[in-house]
Formats: structure tokens, sequence, C-alpha cells
């Protein structure tokens, strides 16, 4: 285990290390739609784990229901307070659906 944890830890060090001074070069990042990169990875973890399961019910009223929460709470807060928001009522709520079903 030691050793698996260190492989991970140093690649992850190596990685950032790396996007940091590589990082550098890229003059305009959005341009190559770079920043789109952390979340079309979450997206694609979110989908992986949903379509993983039978009964999949659950996890897209979360999804949906935390979209509608980052939307609604935007225009009444500003910053990442939707986001915030969204993460703790959503969660809530599918835990909860898992639990009574």
């Amino acid at each position: 285990m030691l050793g698996l944890n260190l492989a991970a830890y140093l690649n992850w060090f190596i990685a950032n290390m790396a996007g940091g001074f590589f990082g550098q070069w890229i003059p305009n990042p959005e341009k190559y739609g770079m920043d789109f990169a952390l979340p079309a990875m979450f997206i694609g973890l979110l989908v992986l784990q949903i379509l993983s399961k039978k009964d999949f019910f659950i996890d897209l009223a979360v999804a949906f229901s935390s979209i509608l929460i980052v939307v609604a709470v935007s225009f009444f807060f500003p910053g990442s307070t939707g986001v915030i928001v969204a993460t703790v009522v959503a969660s809530t709520m599918g835990m909860v659906i898992g639990r009574w079903k």
C-alpha cells in the first residue's frame, strides 16, 4: 500500500510541476479549450458513475437538481456560492432519497 501511495503522489507531484512549468508557454489556454478540461473530466467521471448502475434515477435527479440550484442561487448570490449550496443540497437530497428508497 505504501508503494502504491508513493507512486500516486509522485505522479501527481511530477504532473503538477510539469503543468506549472509548461503551462507558461501557452499564451491563451481558452483559445484551445483548456479552461474546460477540468469540468469535462468531472462530467466524464459522473457519466461513467451513473452508467455503472442499473437504477440511476437518484443520480440523474441529483445531477439535474444541482444544475437547477446553481443557476437559481447564482441569480441572488455572487461568485461560487451557488456551487457550494448546490453541492450540499443536492448531495443531501441524494442521500435522503437513497435511504428512503
